[in-house]
């Protein structure tokens, strides 16, 4: 094999001299096949194929120079069933076509002939696959085996001795087909991966992208097991996918693993993924650093996860099995096997393991929380590293519960804000400000003191300044953020007044770490929020008295003559900024406290109706 492919003017005057080559000895095989002269047939069609010995081409030039000579074997094929029909057998000409010269050229025709020989049932198919497939080791050059071996599998296509097939009994059984389709795959992705390994340093990537393309052909032969009527089960797991998988983690190969993983996930039964579980798990740590885990990961979770939804069976065997567990186990072995591997690839991992559990066990909201601690876990020593891609694939992590769960539910998450704290200052209040907009859309209300508590948590950039320090804020941007935590002050409400009294009081305490620039904002809409509460418990027949009791802070006694109910809302609405009066507090740049004001007179006047 050639330690280096000529340059790209050499590759281009070399195909267009082969294709001359294979076009005249084309033309003279075609002119010996109209005149049914067998020997000269043969040795012009030797002369074509010899074309394809060459090594000095790229294998996607290669593959051009292929396809030309597959076209014209279709003529050649056709000829040697007229000459059966004329008297000679099969036998026969198996045996004229090994008299070629070289290797490259005989096999062809052997394979050619071969086939031929298998649907005339004049042999047994097991003995000629089982011939043809071990010859084809005589050619080891990576890209004329690989193309070799590809001709075969793809002209054997129907000639298997399949359960039912015209084929079985005599020619063979199930265990034949599987042979050697296995033994073809395994071949094959030998030759394939080295052919990484041709021509120089600096053609790499190039290399790597056209064994991209030709992945296919060694996939091919999956995609044929997987279509064979007698694999069931048993086979495929006791036979089929040990012989596969040693050969994925033995290749040690980052193209062929990624791609083969991704065939065995897409290419066979989700039943057959389903019992097999642990051997696809116990593998994904083996695989090379290079290999997108991840990807291959959430190919076998979104599989099982439309498998399951499909059938209860399904989802009550998930159950049992631990299916949850397994993946989430499985994540923490890659990571320990892959120290270096990138934050936003771990992210995607558990991006998947989010998104598996939310499909099938939606109603298990332990898994979540258990997904976002391994995740902390897992990020927390090392951080984001500034990578921006992982701080998106976080923000999409954080932001699955709140679109399958509401936000009540999301706020018992008591590993969301240790999460939420490795984004950056401006990555987070983003995230704050999404979590309040989907509590207003909602119109969700919080209504315990524990759930309001955790949610100052979710939001806390926004309710205060990190403790860090951070670039100022302009006055409008300001605002815009504290008018949302001041409409979000409406939905902490609670049916009972005492309740409610000490969330307001949780949430005055919260706001007060904000400063003066945010209280103008926040406090109206609090002392709104009081007032509210007030109107209620005179409502509800409390009289002066609770209502005073209502309106005052913990802590405090009631001043004697505060029974008038305006004076006790005076009362609350001075009670909520706890005595002291904020500079500009009922005041607001472009309206905003007005809005305030309306928003939670709008909310009193719908609580005094429905009292």
């Amino acid at each position: 094999m050639d330690s280096a492919f000529p340059g790209a003017d050499e590759q281009d005057r070399i195909l267009t001299e082969a294709k001359n080559g294979i076009k005249r000895s084309a033309y003279q095989m075609r002119k010996a096949i109209e005149e049914t002269k067998l020997r000269e047939a043969l040795t012009y069609s030797a002369a074509m194929l010899g074309e394809l010995r060459t090594s000095q081409l790229f294998p996607q030039k290669y593959y051009e120079l292929y396809m030309l000579v597959f076209d014209q074997l279709v003529n050649l094929e056709s000829f040697f069933a007229e000459e059966r029909s004329r008297g000679r057998t099969y036998g026969e000409l198996y045996e004229l076509v090994q008299h070629a010269g070289n290797v490259l050229p005989r096999l062809y025709l052997m394979v050619a002939v071969g086939c031929l020989y298998i649907r005339s049932t004049e042999a047994r198919a097991k003995d000629i696959l089982k011939d043809l497939v071990e010859l084809c080791k005589g050619v080891q050059h990576p890209t004329r085996g690989l193309f070799l071996r590809s001709y075969l599998c793809q002209r054997s296509k129907g000639l298997l001795p399949d359960t039912g097939s015209q084929y079985e009994g005599e020619g063979g059984n199930i265990h034949d087909a599987i042979d050697f389709l296995l033994s073809n795959f395994i071949e094959m992705n030998k030759l394939w991966v080295r052919m990484q390994h041709q021509g120089s340093a600096r053609d790499r990537e190039k290399r790597e992208k056209e064994r991209q393309q030709l992945q296919d052909l060694v996939g091919k032969n999956l995609t044929y097991l997987s279509q064979l009527d007698g694999l069931d089960y048993e086979l495929y797991a006791g036979k089929v996918l040990p012989r596969v998988m040693e050969q994925i983690v033995n290749c040690r190969d980052d193209i062929a693993q990624q791609y083969l993983m991704q065939c065995v996930i897409q290419g066979f039964s989700d039943a057959f993924h389903l019992g097999t579980l642990d051997v696809l798990l116990g593998a994904l740590p083996e695989l090379q650093p290079g290999v997108k885990v991840h990807t291959v990961m959430s190919s076998l979770m979104d599989r099982l996860a439309r498998y399951a939804n499909t059938d209860a069976a399904v989802m009550q065997r998930l159950l049992e099995m631990r299916a949850f567990e397994k993946f989430r186990d499985s994540i923490a072995r890659v990571l320990t096997a892959q120290v270096d591997m990138a934050p936003a690839d771990a992210v995607e991992m558990f991006v998947a393991l989010m998104n598996f559990t939310g499909s099938v066990l939606p109603n298990v909201v332990d898994n979540v929380n258990q997904v976002l601690a391994a995740a902390y876990q897992a990020l927390a020593p090392k951080g984001l590293s500034g990578d921006t891609r992982a701080e998106k694939q976080l923000v999409a992590l954080l932001t699955i519960p709140l679109t399958k769960y509401d936000v009540v539910t999301g706020l018992g998450l008591s590993e969301y804000p240790l999460l939420m704290g490795l984004l950056r200052h401006r990555t987070h209040k983003d995230l704050a400000v999404r979590i309040i907009q989907t509590v207003l859309e909602g119109g969700t209300r919080v209504g315990s003191v524990e759930k309001v508590e955790m949610l100052f948590r979710f939001i806390a950039p926004l309710v205060a300044d990190p403790a860090e320090g951070g670039p100022p804020l302009d006055d409008e941007d300001l605002e815009d953020e504290q008018v949302l935590v001041a409409r979000l002050l409406h939905n902490l409400y609670c049916e009972d007044p005492t309740t409610h009294f000490q969330i307001l009081a949780t949430a005055r305490e919260r706001l007060m770490a904000g400063g003066p620039r945010r209280l103008r904002h926040t406090l109206p809409a609090l002392g709104f929020c009081t007032l509210g509460l007030v109107r209620r418990v005179v409502a509800a027949g409390g009289g002066a008295a609770a209502a005073a009791a209502a309106a005052t802070p913990a802590g405090q006694k009631v001043p004697a003559g505060k029974g008038d109910p305006k004076e006790s809302g005076a009362a609350s609405s001075t009670g909520s900024s706890g005595g002291k009066e904020v500079k500009g507090a009922g005041k607001k740049k472009g309206g905003a406290g007005a809005a305030a004001k309306k928003e939670g007179e709008g909310a009193s006047e719908q609580e005094e109706k429905s009292e």
